[in-house]
Order: C-alpha cells, then sequence, then structure tokens
C-alpha cells in the first residue's frame, strides 16, 4: 500500500525530450527482470504528453507543465528543461497478432543536473534507493484512425498501481538512482538502467486499427538538496505492514550469525502493528538500512515498541552503526527492564550495560535514541531522558552491523521470543534536540 507518511517530499521530473528509432513486425523480446517497486509515493502534480505515431516510427514526450509539493521534509525540485533531464529510446518492435499489436519502447532516462536523484540522501554509492516513478495520470487514448471502432490501448507490463493524483493509477518503475552530472557539459554520463514499456492496442472491427495514440505522465523522484544536511525516514508500521515488502523505502531483512535462522514477521490491519517472533536462541530476524551516517555523526531515532513475552531476556533491540571503524549505540528492552546495551558478535546476545532502568516493556512506550556527534548518547522514554553514556564508552561497530546504518528488529531466546513495533523513524545529521 502506498506510505503516505514516509518520504513525503517527491520532487516532480518534468521531461522535455523526443524519443525516436524504427518499428518492424516480429516476435518481442522478453523483458529482463526488475526488482519490486516500492509502494507509489504520495500525491505530486506535473504532466508529460506521450505520443507514439505508428506511420513514422517515432515515440515523443512534451511537458505539459508541473508544481511542487512541499511539506518540509525535503525540498523539491522540477525538473523541466532539455538542461535537466532527457527520456530517449526506441520503438523496438510492434508485434501482430489478428486484431492485437504489442508496442515495445525501450528507454533510458539521463540526468543532466548537478546531484542525483531516485534517492533520499546524499551518499555517493548508497545500497538503498526509491528509484524513479512513472506514473500515468489517464489511460493511453487512441488518436488515429478516430473514430475507430471498438480501438482501445491499455498498458502490457506496467509495475504496479499507486495513488499519485488519484487513486489506483498505473505506473512504471526503475530501480536506479541517476547520479549527478560529472562535469559541466557532461550531460547526463551517469543513466537509468534501460526501461521496457509494452502497450498493447486492440480494435473490433476490421479492418480498424490502432496507428497512434497519446498519453499523460507523472514522473517523480525523490533527492534531498546539496546543502541539506539532514533528512528524515519514517516507517508506520500501523499502514505499512512490513518493511522489506510494503515500506518506502524499503528495509533489509535479515537474521545475525550465531542466530542465523530467519524469524517470523506478521501483520494484521485489526493490530495495526509489526509483530516479530523468534521460536528459540538459533533464530533472530533484523531490519535495517544503509544510510550516510559517517563516523562521529549525529542522528536519532524515535521507536514505538514492546516486549511481548515476559522472560527477562533482552529482545527487542534497535539503533545505530556507524561505519566500520565507529561506534555502535543500541537500546534493548525486556519486560521490566531498558537500556543500552552492548552485542556479542557470534552468539547474537544482547547484554545491558550500567545505568540500565526498571521499565514495563511489555507495554508500549515512546523511546528516543540520541547520538550526539562524538560526545554523547541519551535515551527518552515517553518524552524523559532516562540514560546517557559518552561516546567513548560506546562500543564499537561489529560485524554484523558493519552494512548497515539504522536497525531495529528481535532476537531469540529459549521457549521463544516476541516483539511488537508499530513505528520507526530516524534522521540522519541532527541529534534531535532534545526528547520530545
Amino acid at each position: 500500500m502506498p506510505n503516505r507518511n514516509a518520504l513525503k517530499i517527491f520532487p516532480v521530473v518534468a521531461l522535455a525530450l523526443v524519443a525516436m528509432a524504427a518499428c518492424q513486425d516480429g516476435q518481442v523480446a522478453s523483458a529482463p527482470k526488475t526488482p519490486t517497486p516500492p509502494p507509489g509515493p504520495t500525491p505530486i502534480i506535473g504532466m508529460i504528453q506521450g505520443r507514439v505515431e505508428g506511420s513514422t516510427f517515432t515515440a515523443s514526450y512534451l511537458p505539459l507543465g508541473s508544481s511542487p509539493a512541499i511539506d518540509g521534509t525535503f525540498s523539491p525540485m522540477i525538473y523541466g528543461s532539455n538542461a535537466q533531464l532527457s527520456l530517449s529510446g526506441t520503438v523496438g518492435f510492434v508485434d501482430v497478432v489478428n486484431v492485437s499489436r504489442t508496442w515495445t519502447i525501450t528507454l533510458i532516462m539521463r540526468n543532466l543536473i548537478n546531484h542525483s536523484v531516485g534517492s533520499n540522501y546524499g551518499a555517493a554509492s548508497p545500497l538503498d534507493s526509491t528509484g524513479v516513478f512513472f506514473a500515468f495520470a489517464n489511460f493511453p487514448v487512441v488518436t488515429l484512425p478516430v473514430p475507430c471502432s471498438g480501438c482501445g490501448v491499455r498498458l502490457n507490463n506496467a509495475s504496479g498501481v499507486g495513488d499519485f493524483d488519484a487513486m489506483n493509477e498505473p505506473y512504471f518503475w526503475v530501480a536506479s538512482r541517476p547520479q549527478a552530472t560529472t562535469f559541466p557539459g557532461a550531460k547526463g554520463k551517469d543513466t537509468t538502467a534501460t526501461m521496457t514499456w509494452k502497450f498493447r492496442t486492440t480494435s473490433f472491427v476490421v479492418p480498424d486499427t490502432v496507428h497512434a495514440f497519446t498519453f499523460s505522465l507523472m514522473v517523480s523522484a525523490a533527492w534531498p538538496r546539496p546543502d541539506e544536511t539532514s533528512w528524515l525516514t519514517v516507517y508506520d508500521g500501523t499502514t505499512d505492514s512490513f518493511p522489506d515488502t510494503q515500506a518506502e523505502p524499503r528495509w533489509r531483512r535479515f537474521a545475525v550469525p550465531g542466530q542465523p535462522t530467519l524469524g517470523v514477521e506478521a501483520w494484521t490491519g485489526a493490530s495495526a502493528e509489526l509483530a516479530l517472533t523468534a521460536a528459540n536462541t538459533g533464530t533472530s530476524i533484523y531490519f535495517s538500512r544503509r544510510d550516510s551516517l559517517g563516523i562521529n555523526g549525529s542522528a536519532f531515532m524515535d521507536v514505538r515498541a514492546r516486549d511481548a513475552v515476559s522472560s527477562g531476556s533482552r529482545q527487542a533491540a534497535f539503533g545505530f552503526a556507524e561505519p566500520t571503524g565507529g561506534k555502535q549505540v543500541f537500546v534493548a528492552i525486556t519486560n521490566v527492564a531498558v537500556g543500552f546495551a552492548t552485542f556479542t558478535e557470534g552468539s547474537g546476545q544482547w547484554t545491558l550495560i550500567a545505568g540500565s532502568f526498571a521499565l514495563t516493556g511489555t507495554n508500549f512506550h515512546t523511546y528516543r535514541v540520541r547520538k550526539i556527534g562524538n560526545t554523547s548518547v541519551a535515551l527518552c522514554v515517553d518524552g524523559t531522558q532516562r540514560q546517557t553514556a559518552t561516546y567513548a564508552s560506546l562500543q564499537g561497530t561489529t560485524a554484523s552491523w558493519n552494512t548497515s546504518t539504522a536497525i531495529f528488529g528481535l532476537k531469540g531466546r529459549i521457549g521463544g521470543s516476541a516483539a511488537r513495533y508499530t513505528a520507526v523513524s530516524y534522521t540522519i545529521g541532527a541529534d534531535g534536540g532534545g526528547c520530545t
């Protein structure tokens, strides 16, 4: 389902470009498999008209105007000139079967500006990407011949549907982060992966057939401005269900060495919470994302969670890890205590450190972990600061977390363990300024 709370700023991309090439009758080559797209972004406005002409074998795209959506999280950008983005490619095949024709168009998008798009953070080579959406504001319309008895056009390989400026609009998606132009005049050295779009046209009254059609596109890609110093990522467990398949941006799901069996995630609209379970001491389940949190950097994480089994054992855990050579800060929850914790590589166990405090962890609480540069860390519970530690005292980043930045999840225990999460959000580049 579309995530209406995470990464609400998706700048509109309005492309000014032309895509041309020859077409021919013949078999349509199968398109390469692509990753599963994330849910569509929140409503945006920015229109492009696409026109496919069978008589001249061309496909062209013309901007129809656009406007930004702003909620203060990210700065949007309007792309609307040939100096910013371009789209090019070929109308490769038209496969004719009786009164049906399948039009195969192969394209790439080229970034011509001085910062990358398709991601919510500024690292040069991130592991995560929100990708680029090409959403259809209107279904394709036949323009030649007119009238055309029983003629129609439909998308043959759309990536999915999402809520852009209306409900359930189909879109194509590319899992790509087009990099910034590397030098003036480079004209977009870096591009998206190749995209293959297919349209199927039909007519039911011979000899009518479709020779041309048009459609309206919205193009969207997330980005932070180059001079922004902080950015926010939100997982809403009440609406996004699974972090690794339904949240946007996606989280990576994994088990840790020492507890290598992957635990179970479950979600129902009735409970509106993410339920994690681990059957035994050999089981764990964690979710992580890798952002550009540098060594000695600031960050804070807000988590609403509870321990769902009264065992006294550390079960739910969440926090940050700096790159290899840096530090990690984690909070672990039991049914009776909460606090900063160290991680034992190999066994996958968490150990509360001095300063942990009594708390009924089986109740939902809102936790904030504050990492204040390279000076200190603080733990807040329900808006009140409860524990602090110096940066120097933190555990060095261990092997299990050296490809992660933000982590939350559950470790196993004898007899099984369980935790519930309803929200996880984190901000890179700021320390939160307090407990609320």
